[in-house]
């Protein structure tokens, strides 16, 4: 590499940095604790809220149970989260100053990094050795942590995200065996399947039921917290009501490569679609900020667009949709409408039929392969947008029965979670 093409390299990189620092400062080290589980997520998985705090509905759902069965745990949030202490549920500590200065180092000084133990391994070998960990569950787990865990045999579980997986996540096929991590927790035997069979065999994957799903089935509706309940309000005059789950990555931040490039032109929801909502008056439509749109400050331009929208629209509904938990909104609704968001997995659980309007899932697109399984079952159609087409499935669409799966199978929660204790030696 040249000097000046090093020097441009270096301007950027501290431009970056500088950006970071001001945004992401924050190192709550000091609050850590024994723990037995150690809990790690981002801002973008923490979609619903809860008493005023954002709440990750996996990994607070499943740590909240841990915690009910005695188990101690903690909360990390991933660098470079801003929803830490005060601002998200169970006060998730924030390590974004350190880690910010150990990839610094590592980059420009990597054998001073290595011979101070200053690298992000090394940061995160500290934090859990200073917690006497025995799990460490994430996701989306980062390869430094994983590391760490395997360093200091600390069993380390990915919490899957994604309900049906077609492949594996970005990176993993070119990951050595100690940055990935021991286990794996998947929502579907289609997930658990595909990471069996693709990766090493001595990663142990365990079908769990959906831990956040799990709590909206009738024998556990009662016991969710007030707020999560859809406040009653006149809808008589509404012939049905409409969810729309909207995907970020339509406005440009997929970057100038993206499939989804130029497919949108508000970035959020196609224009028949706004047709639709304007002449169909009886019809009561919710909005659903994807929550990479919702918590993202790059995003903030979108949000004033909706904000805009449902303002000048009577008819539709923004802020309750995008954040109380989506089987909340779903108990109202009679469809779904969306351009490819996986929500549509959570919207089948709770008996609604789905309409995919992304150009990408059909026939010959780069993404005709996803969600195979709903579209077998029937819990969804994959069309090309168009007026006609909107109105004909929103005046014909109506609950079904829900896809239920495992969500209701107690035996597969409490082997799965059993297997957590057990390879943490807490059991």
């Amino acid at each position: 590499m040249s000097l000046s093409s090093l020097t441009k390299t270096l301007l950027n990189f501290i431009k970056n940095t500088y950006s970071k620092i001001n945004t992401y400062t924050g190192d709550d080290r000091n609050q850590l604790q024994d723990s037995d589980i150690l809990f790690f997520c981002h801002d973008v998985d923490r979609g619903v809220t809860l008493g005023n705090k954002a709440y990750s509905p996996l990994v607070d759902s499943l740590k909240d149970f841990f915690e009910e069965e005695g188990i101690r745990c903690i909360t990390i949030a991933h660098p470079f989260s801003r929803l830490t202490s005060e601002y998200a549920h169970g006060s998730p500590i924030s390590i974004n100053k350190p880690y910010l200065i150990s990839r610094i180092l590592t980059k420009f000084l990597p054998r001073t990094a290595r011979f101070l133990s200053l690298t992000p391994t090394d940061l995160y070998k500290k934090i859990l050795q200073k917690t006497r960990a025995k799990v460490v569950v994430s996701i989306d787990i980062r390869r430094e942590l994983c590391a760490a865990a395997h360093d200091l045999e600390i069993f380390s579980i990915e919490l899957l995200h994604g309900v049906s997986h077609t492949c594996l996540p970005a990176g993993w096929d070119v990951a050595t065996s100690k940055e990935l991590p021991n286990g794996i927790l998947s929502l579907s035997s289609q997930s658990s399947l595909l990471f069996s069979s693709q990766t090493s065999p001595q990663i142990e994957v365990k079908t769990i039921p959906h831990p956040f799903l799990r709590r909206f089935t009738p024998a556990r509706l009662s016991c969710l917290p007030e707020e999560w309940a859809l406040p009653r309000t006149d809808r008589k005059k509404f012939q049905k009501e409409i969810l729309i789950s909207l995907m970020w990555g339509y406005a440009g931040d997929h970057g100038p490569n993206s499939p989804f490039e130029g497919i949108l032109a508000n970035g959020l929801f196609p224009e028949d679609l706004s047709w639709a909502i304007a002449n169909r008056q009886d019809i009561f439509w919710r909005f659903r900020l994807h929550p990479v749109q919702l918590r993202g400050s790059k995003y903030a331009k979108l949000r004033q667009f909706i904000r805009n929208y449902v303002a000048c629209h009577p008819n539709t509904e923004w802020e309750q949709s995008s954040t109380l938990p989506l089987p909340s909104i779903a108990l109202h609704c009679a469809g779904n409408i969306s351009m490819a968001s996986s929500a549509c997995y959570d919207a089948a659980a709770m008996g609604l039929k789905s309409l995919m309007l992304c150009p990408t899932l059909q026939s010959g697109g780069i993404n005709e392969l996803l969600f195979e399984d709903l579209l077998q079952e029937g819990y969804i159609e994959k069309h090309t947008s168009s007026k006609k087409l909107i109105l004909d499935w929103v005046d014909k669409v109506k609950k079904t029965t829900p896809r239920l799966l495992n969500i209701e199978d107690d035996a597969a929660w409490d082997e799965a979670t059993s297997w957590v204790l057990k390879a943490g030696k807490l059991s």
